[in-house]
């Protein structure tokens, strides 16, 4: 569930601390691993923001904040090469002149491997990443067969009769409420949000800054 807003905010924090802006996370080792067939990135739309200055982005025909670059080839899937932008905001420090962020954005983003800091770390080369594809967790070979299928996908009328023959009702036990899997946002939010307000305990909010 890593957001590409964080990889890319982690790679800008790694080169600052190291004082080495050329280098992809300053010069830090990097080892990641995971599971982009897993749940995506649950950050709303409205929250992103730049990785490098932390403006939070507008519509991308605001000519103020954003300048609109040239078709930019990228090895990143499902990119579109031509919404490519730079940050115009002005970073102001003490005692120093105001400069440009500069930073590169493209709101066509959605997943870590689709950034510049995915590339900069040499991801999409092959002498550099390893595909597990042992699975450990099941042993029943059409089981595994299916799993496969699914999460890419495939289904066909042997894998919904499979499915379906699982179906069946679930009750709690011990007070354990079992676990509701949505396919959308919103229908999460309402879900939390009703069970939420079952709740008859007071309140507390506590703010902070990241």
């Amino acid at each position: 569930m890593l957001s590409p807003d964080l990889l890319e905010l982690l790679n800008a924090i790694g080169k600052h601390v190291r004082k080495e802006p050329y280098k992809p996370f300053g010069g830090i080792q990097v080892v990641c691993s995971g599971d982009f067939f897993q749940l995506p990135p649950v950050e709303p739309e409205n929250s992103r923001k730049c990785a490098t200055c932390g403006t939070k982005y507008l519509s991308t025909s605001d000519p103020a904040v954003r300048e609109k670059l040239d078709e930019r080839d990228h090895a990143g899937l499902g990119i579109d090469p031509t919404r490519w932008m730079r940050c115009n905001a002005q970073l102001r420090r003490i005692r120093m002149p105001p400069t440009t962020c500069g930073a590169l954005w493209n709101d066509t983003i959605q997943y870590a491997f689709q950034t510049c800091a995915w590339e900069e770390l040499g991801f999409n080369n092959r002498d550099q990443s390893f595909l597990l594809t042992k699975i450990y967790r099941q042993k029943d070979k059409e089981w595994i067969d299916i799993l496969n299928k699914l999460k890419l996908g495939y289904l066909n009328s042997h894998t919904i009769e499979y499915m379906e023959k699982l179906k069946r009702p679930l009750f709690p036990e011990g007070g354990i409420i079992p676990t509701k899997l949505y396919t959308h946002r919103n229908d999460a939010d309402s879900e939390n949000s009703k069970e939420f307000n079952k709740l008859k305990a007071k309140v507390y909010t506590f703010g902070a800054i990241d």
